[in-house]
């Protein structure tokens, strides 16, 4: 494949550079973002902000408040990467009390690796009782059978936002499958997000945003692997779904 050749040239002023071209009023331009903006009214809106990333980095700047504590539980939050979005990309970040929830051997290797971060603990089930700002679920709930009463432990912290990143459910039947991961075998479940927001909702939160969320699957951005099941089991993208405490 010939490489794109974008850039020519090293100026110091834009009166070095003869304009060629008609560039933003040409017929090519305006024929590509008039086909652009017809297929974007026809999709919807979760489409429209479909992310490769999860959302938290975001979420936590606009919860941030600089005269108080940036508080944040992540539920399955892994190694850290959710702590290291946050603490180093928000610049004005003062304190932050970071918790990720993980089973034990992920904690242990997270402790090593993080054992100087004042900022951030490792821990194998929710702590005690306390205010936080974002409680973040991320691509966990498919490995809990009984997600419901997961989130009520949640709802006690009293979270401002409620975040779940790479929710597996969409406009299709709740159901149950098998995954294959490497030499193991896990219990999977996909979700009908009507029901899911439904649930949420009705315990004093109220849905912000939804997105569709792309998948890397072995190294590649693709649908997720679901047409071999029926019609009304198949979701080619994950979701990310904000919520936001209406007694706050």
């Amino acid at each position: 494949m010939k490489k794109l050749k974008m850039f020519e040239g090293i100026y110091h002023s834009f009166h070095e550079i003869e304009k060629e071209g008609a560039a933003f009023a040409s017929e090519f331009w305006k024929s590509r973002e008039t086909k652009r903006i017809k297929e974007a009214l026809r999709m919807k809106p979760e489409a429209l902000n479909s992310s490769k990333e999860y959302p938290l980095f975001h979420v936590a700047s606009m919860a941030l408040n600089s005269e108080k504590n940036l508080k944040i539980i992540d539920f399955g939050g892994g190694l850290g990467k959710g702590f290291l979005s946050v603490s180093k990309g928000i610049l004005d970040l003062k304190q932050l009390d970071y918790k990720i929830i993980e089973i034990q051997e992920i904690c242990d290797i997270g402790k090593k690796i993080f054992e100087n971060e004042k900022k951030l603990e490792f821990i194998t089930d929710f702590p005690p009782n306390q205010e936080v700002d974002i409680f973040h679920f991320g691509s966990c709930l498919q490995y809990i059978e009984n997600w419901r009463e997961l989130l009520k432990k949640s709802f006690i912290y009293k979270p401002k936002y409620i975040l779940f990143s790479d929710l597996l459910a969409g406009d299709i039947e709740t159901f149950v499958t098998k995954q294959l991961m490497f030499d193991s075998i896990l219990p999977y479940q996909f979700l009908n997000i009507s029901e899911f927001i439904s649930f949420i909702e009705d315990n004093n939160f109220t849905l912000r945003f939804r997105t569709n969320y792309e998948v890397k699957i072995q190294g590649v951005f693709q649908a997720l692997p679901t047409d071999h099941f029926p019609k009304n089991k198949q979701l080619c993208n994950s979701s990310n779904l904000l919520f936001i405490n209406t007694n706050i």
